[in-house]
């Protein structure tokens, strides 16, 4: 066996040397790269359920401000043929606004859960990008001082 290594030009001692190198750099990104950056995107992932949940919360205040409008309707059928006319239109323009207002909140939600998901995910990957390419130099300059050796 030593002579095949020997043969083929392989030192063991430096394969050893290089394999427990490598074991170390691994650990090294293991707990410096890997676990911080699985525990941003959990974060980002609650972020993004928390927004999923406000606009789920904003449905449900524009189903609530639809049946109040729906309830106003119906008190104003009861105090006579004049007033009703009068109560449907306000309660239909109210309503309106109300869903309006509800739908664009909803909407301005959304927009801003996604906005920052985005972000959060350019910022990843460029922090991510910007820490590998540095351990590649890093790494490489350890190959290249451990090859002039």
């Amino acid at each position: 066996m030593t002579e095949a290594l020997h043969v083929f030009g392989i030192d063991w001692k430096l394969l050893l040397t290089q394999a427990v190198n490598f074991g170390i750099v691994l650990l090294a990104l293991t707990f410096v790269l890997y676990k911080p950056l699985i525990h941003m995107l959990a974060e980002r992932q609650e972020r993004i359920r928390k927004g999923i949940e406000d606009a789920a919360a904003a449905g449900a205040a524009r189903r609530g401000a639809e049946e109040e409008g729906r309830h106003m309707v119906a008190i104003a059928a009861r105090k006579g043929e004049a007033a009703l006319l009068f109560a449907r239109t306000a309660g239909k323009k109210e309503e309106e606004r109300i869903v309006k207002e509800a739908r664009a909140e909803h909407q301005r939600i959304l927009a801003d859960a996604t906005e920052r998901a985005k972000e959060e995910k350019r910022r990843i990957l460029a922090d991510g990008k910007e820490e590998i390419a540095r351990m590649v130099v890093l790494g490489a300059e350890k190959i290249l001082i451990q090859h002039e050796k």
